[in-house]
C-alpha cells in the first residue's frame, strides 16, 4: 500500500467527519437548551456517543475499502476493464539501498542497508563516547 496516496483520501474523509461533528454539536446543544443540567448532560452524552459509535463503524468500513482501492500496485476506481490505474513508485525509492526494495531476497536482507557515511559517523561517535545527534559533543571529543 502507498500511504502517501492513501493519506490524501483519508484527510479528505477526516475533514468531512469533523464538519459533521461540528454541525452535530450545534444541533445537540440546541436540543438541550432549557433543560436542567443533569438531563442536558445525559442528552449530550447520548448524542455524542451515538455519533462516535456510528463514525467508528463507518471508519472500519472505510479502512477496508482503502485496501480494495489502493492495493495490488494500483488504484481501483471501479470494476470496469479500465477501472484501475497503476501506481508508480519513484525510481529513487525503488533503487535506494536504505529503502531495500531492490535488495530484498528470501534469505535477506529484510530491510534497507544504511549508507556507509551515516554508519561511519554513528560508529565513530559510539567509539568516542559521543552522541551522533550532537555534532558539538562529537567535535569536543575529537579535539
Amino acid at each position: 500500500l502507498n500511504f502517501q496516496l492513501i493519506n490524501t483520501d483519508v484527510r479528505a474523509k477526516a475533514s468531512i467527519v469533523e464538519d459533521e461533528g461540528q454541525k452535530l454539536v450545534e444541533r445537540c446543544f440546541a436540543r438541550v437548551k432549557g433543560m436542567d443540567r443533569d438531563r442536558a448532560g445525559e442528552e449530550l452524552a447520548k448524542c455524542g456517543n451515538a455519533f462516535a459509535s456510528a463514525k467508528v463503524a463507518e471508519w472500519w468500513e472505510y479502512a477496508f475499502s482503502l485496501f480494495g482501492r489502493y492495493s495490488r500496485y494500483g488504484i481501483t476506481t471501479n470494476e470496469s476493464e479500465n477501472g484501475q490505474r497503476m501506481q508508480v513508485y519513484p525510481a529513487w525509492w525503488l533503487n535506494n539501498a536504505e529503502v531495500g526494495y531492490s535488495l530484498w531476497a528470501a534469505h535477506g536482507p529484510y530491510h534497507g542497508i544504511p549508507e556507509p557515511s551515516r554508519l561511519g559517523v554513528q560508529a565513530l561517535a559510539a567509539a568516542l563516547g559521543a552522541s551522533s545527534q550532537s555534532p558539538t559533543a562529537l567535535l569536543l571529543v575529537l579535539l
